[in-house]
């Protein structure tokens, strides 16, 4: 196992960020009750790579950037090893004496680490400070609110101690930005705790001075804005883990882990101010960026969709004033340079992608289609209304400008344009000839010839369309009994 884990870390990069799989999978190749005997160790390792691998989610890998980092190193699984090995629970001192006492000690590191005063600290003979190691974030939001409303209760009861914790906590209020995690908002439904956001300010951040207008609203409503350690009553010898890495890093080479992954942030940051196609619509936090394509949400949508779907890369999207974002965090200890460039320039193929198929596409008019149209143009008289005249110009595929009264001769028949109407110069009726519409200078331009055939603006070249003297010839005959539409070049028969 240890060298399965230890490939599995080196090689991460060839594997698909993203699964393809689809809910349930695992039902269809696992079965359905457990074995009744052992199964060797062998047989075990082969379904790792057949069954669970195709469905994991590579948090490890340096293309993944959805969510937030979920950190791995060396020092940390080994900790977790030791740890699994013994196995203890720490619910009390006397349970696991070192269990206890080595959390307190690596809270006091790390809030030293990051500067919190002393009162926040664990302290010899007990304090009102100190840290403990949660499961997840969410728990430790919703142990934060349990122990604020506990304390407030305590200080209202203090003043009235008739006052019933149940009245209380129906009048308090917890305070937090409208940009807090959702998990915020579940710790208040838990707690039983009315929650006010905070409108945020242009850098999505939270003003003091909103706080305070909100503080003293509710106060002045009779609302009353406001310890326990954890939720589980025992919990497992997590400390050693963040023991052996903050001794195995130190603090300067945390420190440098999370400067370099800053500095990856600012690197795609530029990256994506330099093309005008994106947008950056808050300013870079630390390690993540938001951005989205210029215009409508649904383009940014389209975008993650397909990035997720291949599986290269994997993002996750989040919403900033009514407009779809995407959070590119880095996440791996692992990301390099390399690794950004590869993945904005994935984000770039697959923009070019949805863009190309958002333009307006070309007009492309069947053959078929064009032929029946330039019939109805001739049998209007042989003129060409102003928006749509062309040039009939044998065997010709050029541009070149043609004018009035000028003719044009090739092998076969010759033709001239005279006031804006087509004369045949050569009077051999060829069946097998045939001649090339093209567009002519005639004092307009060219979208607008061509948008007269393709009913929209067109602005590549229009394809050569061959039609027979006899077509025309038959066109001509049938001139009297026909009637032209000249914005769309259909023709009826006359009644």
């Amino acid at each position: 196992m240890v060298d399965y884990i230890a490939d599995y870390l080196e090689n991460i990069r060839s594997r698909r960020v993203y699964p393809a799989v689809s809910p349930g999978y695992l039902r269809n190749v696992l079965p359905a009750s457990a074995p009744v005997d052992g199964e060797p160790w062998e047989d075990i390792f082969t379904d790792i790579e057949k069954c669970i691998m195709p469905g994991v989610t590579h948090w490890q890998s340096p293309h993944m950037h959805a969510y937030f980092p979920a950190l791995n190193s060396p020092a940390s699984l080994l900790g977790d090893m030791l740890a699994d090995a013994i196995n203890c629970l720490g619910f009390t001192w006397a349970s696991s004496p070192a269990c206890t006492e080595l959390e307190t000690i690596v809270m006091n590191w790390l809030g030293k680490m990051i500067g919190l005063p002393e009162d926040f600290l664990h302290r010899p003979g007990g304090s009102g400070g100190g840290g403990v190691i949660q499961t997840t974030a969410s728990e430790a939001t919703l142990v934060c609110l349990l122990a604020a409303r506990t304390r407030a209760i305590r200080a209202v009861q203090e003043n009235d101690p008739n006052c019933l914790a149940t009245e209380i906590n129906s009048r308090l209020v917890a305070y937090c930005s409208d940009q807090a995690h959702s998990s915020v908002e579940k710790a208040g439904l838990i707690g039983l705790v009315r929650m006010r956001y905070i409108e945020s300010d242009s850098e999505l951040s939270m003003r003091g001075d909103g706080l305070l207008e909100a503080l003293k609203r509710d106060r002045a409503e009779g609302l009353l804005p406001f310890f326990h350690w954890q939720i589980p009553l025992s919990k497992r010898f997590r400390a050693l883990k963040l023991w052996f890495v903050i001794r195995n890093y130190g603090i300067t080479g945390l420190q440098k882990h999370i400067r370099e992954g800053v500095r990856l942030a600012q690197k795609f940051e530029a990256l994506v101010l330099a093309d005008s196609r994106f947008e950056i619509p808050a300013a870079r936090h630390l390690g993540m960026v938001v951005f989205r394509l210029r215009g409508e949400n649904t383009l940014t949508e389209r975008l993650l969709k397909k990035l997720n779907s291949r599986g290269r890369l994997h993002c996750v999207p989040a919403a900033l004033h009514g407009k779809y974002v995407i959070r590119f965090t880095v996440t791996s200890t692992n990301t390099t340079n390399e690794d950004i460039l590869k993945d904005w320039a994935e984000i770039r193929s697959t923009a070019n992608e949805i863009l190309d198929t958002t333009r307006s596409p070309r007009a492309r008019v069947p053959l078929a289609a064009i032929r029946r149209r330039i019939r109805g143009i001739l049998m209007s008289g042989k003129q060409f209304s102003l928006d749509s005249r062309m040039d009939l110009v044998q065997d010709s595929d050029n541009s070149e400008t043609i004018k009035k009264g000028s003719s044009v001769s090739k092998s076969g028949s010759s033709y001239a344009v005279v006031n804006g109407s087509l004369v045949n110069v050569n009077d051999e009726d060829n069946d097998d000839s045939t001649v090339t519409i093209v567009a002519a200078n005639v004092g307009f331009p060219r979208s607008e010839t061509i948008a007269a055939i393709g009913h929209r603006p067109y602005t590549g070249d229009l394809p050569p369309v061959r039609v027979s003297k006899k077509l025309m010839k038959e066109n001509e005959e049938d001139d009297d009994k026909r009637k032209l539409c000249r914005k769309c070049g259909h023709y009826s028969k006359q009644q």
